[in-house]
């Protein structure tokens, strides 16, 4: 009988696992030693760190640059982009979509979820962009097809200049889109039967959002909450739609021919040649909720942890000064403090 010691990792290059064990001596447990590394090393920078001033930033640097590899002949399998929560990971998964890199998300809600098919994922896309002006995917998502590439440089720069939201970027690429977000009935956090109304005026520029599957998808929402649905607003409808989905991943179905962006949780157990661990702030990495309680904060570093030892061949931790609030005002970021003294 072979025994296989738990202690050796045939998975990763020396410079990823020491990285590793670095993170987890940072516990106020005493681990000891976790792993020892079985592969020599290759003498590439196996980790780096990639500091941006904003997360638009990072995640146009970071997409940019899986981006490229694919093009020059890089299997999109062999990246993972792992983060700690969905709502950091949107952002990427909508720019390499629309870069065109093949990408896919370990979430899966029930067949039968009429708000899991296209287009009443393109009704979700408006309604995002209805909820929050400053969501980068939504904005992309429904009108990048429309401004081309040229008009998607010019909302992008004349965001980064005026400090402005999204759609005000595209109506300035393209004065003939958002005509919506100037009506009064969308201000505020507006109740979703009035702004099903606005939006259904503007269905052709919407990516086709309202459509017969879409109107299917708004029926099983308005049975499952009775007579409440007459006033719920846009962010009930959004909070119930991602309450619906339970992320899963194993190797078995994990993607060989798509980049595979997960949570830190979902990655449990799986590899990758190259992963990018996003959001490595004190927001996140720590999770801010967590910062007041100390067994919380050891969660979060075996979370990290998990994360870093993802990586077979390179890791790259990004991090970024500052992140938008739902509201688009910027929110100061540092660091994580898991990184204080390794890198």
């Amino acid at each position: 009988m072979k025994v296989i010691d738990l202690f050796l990792n045939y998975r990763s290059l020396p410079e990823i696992v020491d990285f590793a064990d670095a993170i987890i001596g940072k516990s106020s447990r005493e681990y000891g030693r976790t792993q020892r590394a079985v592969r020599e090393s290759n003498g590439t920078e196996a980790v780096t760190v990639q500091e941006y001033q904003t997360q638009d930033d990072a995640v146009v640097g970071v997409c940019d640059e899986i981006n490229e590899a694919v093009k020059a002949g890089a299997e999109p399998g062999s990246f993972a982009v792992l983060g700690r929560t969905h709502h950091v990971l949107q952002p990427f998964v909508g720019t390499l979509r629309f870069l065109g890199v093949p990408t896919v998300t370990q979430s899966a809600g029930r067949e039968s979820d009429q708000w899991s098919r296209p287009a009443a994922r393109k009704l979700m896309r408006a309604l995002r962009l209805v909820a929050n002006p400053h969501d980068m995917v939504a904005a992309l998502a429904v009108y990048g097809r429309r401004l081309g590439p040229d008009g998607t440089d010019k909302a992008r720069s004349y965001r980064a200049a005026n400090d402005s939201s999204w759609v005000a970027a595209v109506r300035h690429a393209d004065p003939t889109l958002c005509g919506w977000a100037a009506r009064p009935e969308v201000q505020g956090n507006p109740k979703l039967i009035d702004v099903i109304k606005v939006l259904s005026d503007y269905s052709g520029e919407l990516d086709e959002a309202f459509s017969d599957e879409a109107e299917r998808a708004l029926d099983e929402w308005m049975t499952d909450q009775g007579q409440e649905w007459w006033t719920a607003t846009v962010s009930d409808l959004l909070d119930w739609v991602s309450a619906r989905h339970v992320e899963v991943a194993s190797q078995d179905n994990i993607r060989d021919g798509a980049v595979n962006v997960l949570t830190s949780h979902a990655g449990k157990g799986l590899e990758f040649p190259t992963v990018y661990v996003v959001g490595c702030t004190d927001t996140l990495f720590p999770h801010k909720r967590s910062h007041a309680d100390t067994e919380s904060v050891e969660e979060e570093l075996r979370l990290i942890y998990t994360a870093i030892t993802r990586a077979m061949d390179r890791l790259v931790l990004v991090w970024w000064h500052s992140e938008p609030s739902f509201n688009g005002k910027p929110v100061v970021t540092t660091r994580s403090r898991f990184l204080e003294g390794i890198v």
